[in-house]
């Protein structure tokens, strides 16, 4: 006998609270183990509980909701897949790298996948300003060159950080990225890091012999 539909979405419920209060990762197995609910079912605001674990930092929730069957191929309202969810995130738990692998290399998530707006966990990354998470993108092959649909590329959104992001552009020029590459409007990361009175990125940018689209 399937269990009633209040039970659940009971079920549910007691599950995606216990991702958001973070509770106790063996009484938080249990209770995903233990209730009967639908893995996919979606939040109202289009996420599921794959979707929030991730977005929550908890990656052993992640683990045991695809234990029990979550896809991680769904996407989010925007187009986002799990890489991009990791991406967004300012820090990162110690097994992020192995995680990303998995949804990489197990899983099958495309590490080039652009969202609605055409940006790809790379992109998302460089904007958090994580070096973390980026570095275990680009071990994973994601493409330094890839940029959105204004021509905005990771080395444009790192430019427009602070500290952690002169860490992510080193990261990114070591990669191969164009540290002079131009977006729909003709800006480089330089302009970036100037529109964004962002000194000390700007300043080593100039060391590098980045341009500005302002010269040409």
């Amino acid at each position: 006998v399937g269990c009633r539909p209040g039970d659940e979405l009971s079920g549910f419920r007691r599950v995606f609270h216990g991702i958001l209060a973070g509770i106790d990762s063996s009484e938080l197995s249990m209770r995903i183990r233990a209730e009967e609910f639908d893995v996919d079912r979606r939040l109202g605001d289009g996420l599921t509980l794959l979707h929030q674990a991730w977005r929550s930092g908890n990656l052993y929730a992640a683990g045991e909701l695809m234990k029990k069957g979550a896809n991680p191929k769904i996407l989010t309202r925007d187009g986002r897949n799990g890489l991009h969810i990791l991406a967004a995130q300012k820090k990162s738990p110690g097994n992020i790298p192995s995680q990303v692998k998995e949804l990489v290399y197990t899983h099958k998530l495309d590490p080039n996948l652009g969202d609605k707006d055409g940006a790809t966990p790379l992109l998302v990354a460089a904007r958090s300003c994580n070096p973390r998470i980026l570095e275990a993108l680009l071990n994973v092959r994601a493409d330094v060159t890839a940029a959105d649909r204004g021509g905005t590329t990771a080395a444009h959104r790192a430019a427009q950080g602070t500290q952690a992001g002169s860490i992510v552009l080193e990261k990114l020029k070591e990669a191969g990225a164009d540290i002079s590459a131009r977006d729909n409007s003709g800006m480089t990361p330089l302009d970036f890091a100037r529109a964004a009175e962002n000194r000390q990125t700007f300043e080593i940018l100039q060391g590098w012999g980045a341009s500005s689209g302002k010269d040409q």
